[in-house]
């Protein structure tokens, strides 16, 4: 059957009818459209399907119709009326919220014990004292890894990265990630177990940034059939010339093989 292009009579856009029969572009315009067409029927069926009740709101007496068992209010303003008689009132109507500073005044129905203006306040110091209990407990097992000298290492450069002297405070939140201070192994033996050296001497502080270029920023480029290497990592040392390296038989075990230029 050869596809048809037509319009759609609700919302008008053109579509392809893959049958011939098919009048609207969606089930939601088709439902739309007999929605609308047939609106007063559907209201009518619905009164007469559920019953509607006379009820008297329970906050200022009105009689107001309703086809929910369940409503004893008019309307909202009742409702809310209504509850903060019977609750008890707060013992400070307005405060200052310590997140944003902003001058609010509670509802009752949250207001005692209430001391954030928002849900998003409220959220954003809870998140905050549980970083800090976090990183509190973190930060006492840092300072005794690898025998202390992780910690130590850090003091000796003064918090501050050897590379970019970026400085940082100890135990300083930050929600950039790039500037968080790391201590690099000079002999590039990383954390591993049995094989790396932990000596003072081994070890820097740098940022996490700088700490990358030294590990995941250096290229092997082939040119004129010569291997050469290239990082930004060598123009910030001023690095003219390198030796390559072959790992040994435990992967920790590095031999000099050749000066490459």
């Amino acid at each position: 059957m050869e596809n048809l292009e037509k319009q759609c009579p609700f919302c008008g856009r053109s579509f392809i009818a893959w049958i011939k029969s098919k009048e609207y572009c969606s089930t939601t315009c088709a439902s739309r459209a007999y929605f609308a067409e047939n609106r007063e029927y559907l209201e009518e069926w619905r009164r007469k399907k559920i019953p509607i009740l006379n009820v008297e709101c329970r906050n200022c007496g009105k009689i107001f119709e309703t086809q929910n068992s369940k409503k004893i209010f008019c309307s909202n303003d009742c409702k809310i009326e209504h509850f903060n008689a019977i609750r008890p009132t707060t013992k400070e109507e307005i405060r200052e919220c310590p997140v944003c500073k902003k001058i609010f005044r509670p509802m009752q129905k949250t207001g005692v014990g209430r001391t954030y203006c928002t849900d998003q306040c409220r959220n954003k110091a809870m998140n905050e004292k549980r970083w800090a209990a976090t990183q509190g407990k973190n930060w006492d097992h840092q300072k005794r890894k690898w025998k202390g000298n992780w910690f130590k290492a850090l003091e000796r450069d003064s918090f501050t990265c050897q590379i970019c002297k970026r400085q940082r405070k100890p135990y300083e939140k930050s929600r950039d990630r790039r500037y968080i201070l790391e201590v690099h192994h000079k002999d590039g033996t990383g954390e591993h177990r049995g094989l790396s050296n932990y000596n003072l001497d081994n070890l820097t502080t740098l940022c996490a940034e700088c700490h990358r270029e030294f590990h995941t920023k250096i290229n092997l480029v082939q040119i004129n059939g010569e291997y050469f290497v290239k990082g930004r990592i060598f123009d910030i040392l001023g690095i003219q010339q390198i030796k390559t390296l072959s790992p040994g038989p435990n992967d920790g075990a590095h031999l000099p093989q050749r000066v490459a230029p």
